[in-house]
């Protein structure tokens, strides 16, 4: 039981992780293809 909770709870925190990194570098990429366009 304890085992299954933390298996659940590291793949969650791997998939934040994964989808934080993937807004966070979007952002990046809109705001420098905006300074460059601008």
């Amino acid at each position: 039981m304890t085992r299954r909770v933390a298996s659940l709870i590291m793949s969650v925190c791997v998939a934040f992780a994964m989808w934080t990194t993937l807004a966070v570098a979007s952002l990046l990429m809109w705001k420098f293809l905006r300074d460059y366009s601008g």
